[in-house]
């Protein structure tokens, strides 16, 4: 079954069907528009709905208006297989517990609503991913002339990826997720210290990569 879109789609396509889209609707976006109101330091520019927002304020109204109930389970295949990976990861580098702890958001502003996601809009932030006090930036594109070398600080650069619904392609898509996986785990572990009976170990490579 193919889950690919295709070469028509837009790059918000892809980030829906990767990272979901935050719960706003008809239903609630007043709410939305009031809660973003609030924290706009600017009013919008001509032909925008959006004011503009600080990535502090972004990042907290990001968390309010997540799809799924939980962040710890997102509900879509690649942001779930791209958390457990992490966690896989961290925990082999020494951090037993970093699987609960672990956290998913994803900043996608829905089609069709009007207001855009200041963190999406403003900051290019497609998701984020945090573990306690750590976070890392998720930038989906499907520019070809941008990728994962692109990826600086605690922002991570994920290009299209490998069709998981197609077996002869899942092998790819999962070599794909723990590159990616590695690269956040790496970022998220900086200066936190691991178990003591693992501390000499050292770093974890995923074994795709070694």
């Amino acid at each position: 079954m193919a889950t690919r879109p295709t070469l028509g789609d837009t790059g918000k396509t892809l980030e829906t069907q990767y990272f979901g889209t935050l719960k706003v609707s008809a239903q609630n976006m007043s709410a939305f528009q009031r809660a973003v109101e609030r924290l706009a330091t600017n009013k919008p520019k001509p032909g925008s709905l959006t004011p503009f927002v600080p990535f502090g304020a972004a990042v907290e109204l990001t968390k309010r208006f997540q799809p799924w109930d939980s962040p710890e389970l997102p509900g879509k295949q690649v942001a779930s297989d791209l958390l457990e990976a992490v966690g896989s990861m961290l925990r082999q580098k020494g951090y037993r517990n970093a699987s609960s702890e672990l956290k998913f958001y994803t900043a996608v502003s829905p089609s069709g609503v009007g207001m855009e996601s200041p963190l999406d809009l403003f900051h290019g932030v497609d998701a984020f991913i945090e573990w306690g006090t750590k976070r890392v930036l998720l930038d989906l594109t499907r520019n070809t002339s941008k990728g994962f070398e692109d990826s600086h600080d605690n922002r991570i650069v994920i290009n299209e990826l490998p069709d998981y619904g197609d077996e002869k392609e899942r092998p790819a898509y999962k070599k794909a997720i723990a590159k990616y996986a590695e690269a956040i785990a790496n970022t998220l572990s900086e200066k936190k210290e691991p178990s003591r009976e693992v501390r000499s170990r050292t770093s974890y490579i995923a074994p795709e990569f070694r």
